[in-house]
């Protein structure tokens, strides 16, 4: 893995860089987003796939952003993953019964979508896709972070993290598994680098999902939602603090019920 940048909390200036403008340019040349292949829509998935629904909703959704190409990168990112989790679900699954069936059609309409789409994909490298979908999470996290410290958190807040917390996910699909089992005594330093990565994406990955439901249950009861930003309570986790952090948000529930959620701008840089 040739991820060489470290990623930073308040700021996406270092995934900016002359080779991934190049390739967006190489992108626009080869593909004319009026003829975007049609994908295979998630309301039309059988119940042993539910689990990948949440992706092809957020690519659904990133599909609307025709002129950005950093969003259709993202979107077939997101296909591509739910490809990923569902090869294990649907060899789990019965041949022989219908549903066992719809979910190999499925999975290869998804298959053959993605195939469609491989050659202008092809201009950006592994290192260049990661960096893109990187770079749409931390901003899609940080719009819903700003909200949530001013205290003016609200649904739109809550979508926005969740989204977030599933573009965090889908990143898993550019680590190597070797790094990630590794003892950190057996790392060497680019290998260390991206073990911070995994954790810093795994982590707000978590976050965000805790913190999608926070809000909403907030809401829900008719109190307003409680501030608190990802660094200060990670750091008071780290401080032994009892506060609404990183720490609580394990048995959050990724079940996709939040919906579409509060697209901020894919065309502009911060």
């Amino acid at each position: 893995h040739d991820i060489s940048s470290k990623a930073t909390t308040n700021s996406n200036d270092h995934f900016l860089d002359l080779g991934l403008i190049l390739a967006v340019r190489r992108y626009h040349k080869i593909h004319n987003s009026s003829n975007q292949n049609k994908a295979m829509s998630s309301s039309t998935l059988p119940p042993s796939l539910k689990k990948i629904n949440v992706f092809l909703k957020r690519a659904e959704e990133l599909d609307r952003d025709k002129s950005n190409a950093e969003s259709r990168v993202v979107a077939y990112n997101c296909r591509q993953y739910a490809v990923l989790i569902g090869i294990p679900l649907v060899s789990s699954s019965s041949s022989t019964d219908d549903n066992g069936a719809a979910a190999k059609a499925s999975l290869g309409e998804l298959l053959t979508a993605l195939e469609k789409e491989k050659q202008a994909m092809s201009v950006f490298s592994k290192n260049e896709h990661w960096k893109i979908c990187r770079k749409v999470a931390d901003r899609v996290f940080e719009k819903a972070d700003s909200e949530d410290r001013a205290g003016v958190a609200n649904k739109g807040t809550a979508r926005s993290f969740y989204a977030a917390g599933t573009f965090y996910e889908i990143l898993q699909q550019f680590h190597d598994e070797e790094i990630k089992n590794k003892d950190g005594a057996d790392l060497n330093e680019d290998e260390a680098s991206v073990t911070e990565h995994i954790e810093e994406e795994d982590q707000r990955r978590v976050y965000c999902k805790w913190k999608a439901t926070d809000i909403l249950t907030a809401i829900k009861e008719g109190r307003a939602p409680k501030p608190g930003g990802y660094q200060q309570d990670k750091d008071e986790t780290d401080d032994g603090v009892n506060g609404d952090g990183v720490g609580g948000a394990t048995n959050t529930e990724e079940d996709g019920t939040v919906g579409a959620w509060a697209q901020a701008p894919m065309h502009e840089d911060k």
